[in-house]
């Protein structure tokens, strides 16, 4: 004799009723699972199920991973592109100031594609963790906690990389940078771009950086689960040298 508990009963219930309106019985365990709210989630939340949930967060990473791969590869051409021109430039000119200048120009530009090859975004890596995991992890409500748990992560590593502070360090090391090479070394039109023109790509690097996992995250934790933004996808990129200043828009559709 087969003795079946309260919630199996519920849960056989729950499958047979969807079964007689025609769903597919997968379908039916996935209506019937919820899991338990993340910190800082609403009780919204729980209400809805986990695939649901789990499909969002999947959206948004996917979302957010293409943004990335177009502003990684923007700015890994652009700071190559920078740094090639200012070493070119140094190699050619016979001025011995405006060859160190340009060599502390091309050394500058140069760590944008280092700093990126480094230490790429990390929702590249998390996005293939949140497949993996669903495609080998039978517990459901063990995947949506650990990609709740990397969508946190990357939403905080975002806020943190556009931030005030990070404005501020950006701002504050260019100016450094050409009080020393004006004050200390006097070569003052090599300290205008460095505080100038630095100051400039280095804000726009922060700019442009991806930030869509903030507001979803907001979103997510209210239980307002709509789709990921689908609109092209831009970053703006500079475009200097010593005869040009300006920058490019890039759009990916």
């Amino acid at each position: 004799m087969i003795v079946w508990t309260v919630r199996e009963r519920l849960q056989a219930l729950a499958v047979f009723s969807i079964l007689a309106s025609g769903m597919d019985p997968a379908s039916a365990t996935e209506v019937a699972t919820k899991c338990p709210v993340p910190p800082q989630g609403s009780p919204v939340l729980g209400d809805i199920d986990a695939a649901s949930r789990l499909a969002f967060i999947r959206g948004t990473l996917d979302d957010q991973a293409r943004r990335s791969q177009t502003w990684k590869w923007a700015w890994i051409v652009s700071g190559a592109s920078l740094a090639a021109e200012n070493f070119g430039y140094a190699a050619r000119t016979s001025s011995h100031t405006d060859r160190a200048d340009s060599i502390v120009g091309g050394t500058g530009s140069l760590l944008i594609p280092l700093s990126i090859l480094i230490r790429p975004p990390v929702v590249f890596a998390d996005r293939t963790e949140v497949d993996r995991n669903v495609a080998e992890s039978p517990d459901g409500c063990a995947v949506l906690a650990r990609a709740e748990e990397l969508f946190a992560r990357d939403a905080e590593r975002q806020a943190r990389a556009t931030s005030v502070v990070a404005h501020a360090t950006s701002i504050g090391s260019n100016v450094g940078v050409a009080l020393l090479m004006g004050f200390g070394f006097e070569h003052w039109k090599g300290a205008a771009w460095a505080g100038v023109g630095g100051t400039l790509i280095s804000e726009a690097f922060i700019f442009t950086r991806p930030r869509g996992m903030i507001g979803a995250l907001e979103r997510y934790r209210k239980g307002e689960l709509s789709s990921p933004s689908v609109s092209q996808r831009w970053s703006v990129v500079p475009l200097a040298s010593r005869s040009r200043v300006g920058a490019q828009l890039l759009v990916a559709f």
